[in-house]
């Protein structure tokens, strides 16, 4: 009998998911590009996706007015045309990140800020929890973390997609260059990475449910945010370390930076908890706000009795 693996694989190539291969299949052909070309064209496609998003395109300037009042109209705008043309080179750095030799990858590289964190919560033996939230350079600087992680092994939680063929080509991907790439239903591999002292990157930023969430200001806006990020600092009394990677605004190349770990934390106040992982995606994002993914529905639960800001 065949196998289910098999019968899986099989059901994914059905004519239905053939331009969700095709799109893959250019992916994956910009890889061989130079770095030039892949830097060029994504920005290029992400300026032009705004032709065909224009919903995306209302999200993302209704957030970042949100988050942004004190800019004029003008300068709000812009902001999310440069969002967009980083969430292009986003998706094709994708490329870089999924089928680059470690080589190539290393040339990606260009500066990092804060390794003397990182080198110190390694020497820990404990469980570390990078602290991360979403920009458009996700692919790539996931698979820099996990060169920067040396022979400590490193994990990633994830969400799935939706499309079944962007699934299977993401998980098959990201777990060539981490133990283990798992979804945020798999708590227990969460857990198990964490017991054995490996480091997981995490990003909570985003999609909340009022299950395991409370209302807390993020960006000056009154917001629902996971509390799980307390809940899994408590396993082997794990390191919380902030970190992200952005792209280099006069190269090919992104930058690497991680803050001090956090302190007090978790405090047994998931409130306070939550307040100060809001205020470290913050820092994040102010410093490179055409850099973040302004076009998710970040604000779409509301306290009860607000109208929805969309």
């Amino acid at each position: 009998m065949l196998s289910e693996k098999y019968m899986r694989l099989v059901s994914l190539l059905t004519p239905r998911h053939w331009g969700t291969w095709i799109g893959i299949g250019l992916l994956k052909f910009f890889s061989f590009f130079p770095k030039k070309v892949i830097w060029s064209v994504g920005r290029g496609l992400g300026i032009f996706s705004m032709k065909i998003l224009a919903s995306r395109v209302k999200i993302a300037a209704k957030n970042i007015a949100l988050c942004f009042p004190e800019l004029s109209a003008e300068k709000q705008a812009a902001m999310v045309k440069e969002s967009f043309a980083m969430l292009g080179l986003g998706i094709l750095t994708s490329s870089l990140a999924w089928w680059g030799s470690k080589r190539r990858i290393k040339t990606c590289i260009n500066n990092i800020r804060g390794i003397e964190y990182l080198e110190q919560a390694k020497a820990q033996g404990r469980g570390i929890i990078i602290l991360s939230a979403h920009f458009a350079g996700l692919e790539l600087a996931s698979r820099i973390m996990s060169l920067l992680a040396g022979e400590t092994p490193i994990n990633l939680l994830y969400q799935r997609p939706s499309d079944k063929v962007a699934a299977y080509v993401l998980g098959k991907a990201r777990n060539r260059y981490f133990k283990k790439a798992f979804t945020r239903d798999n708590v227990r591999e969460m857990v198990r990475g964490l017991r054995n002292n490996e480091m997981i990157i995490y990003l909570p930023d985003q999609s909340a449910t009022k299950e395991m969430s409370i209302f807390v200001p993020f960006m000056g806006v009154n917001t629902l945010t996971l509390t799980a990020t307390s809940r899994f600092a408590k396993i082997n009394n794990c390191v919380i370390l902030p970190g992200f990677a952005y792209f280099n605004e006069h190269d090919t190349s992104m930058n690497c930076e991680f803050f001090p770990p956090l302190e007090n934390f978790p405090s047994g106040d998931e409130r306070l908890d939550a307040i100060k992982t809001n205020e470290v995606f913050e820092k994040m994002i102010r410093s490179h706000p055409e850099q973040y993914m302004w076009l998710h529905r970040r604000f779409k639960v509301r306290p009860e009795g607000e109208p929805s800001v969309y």
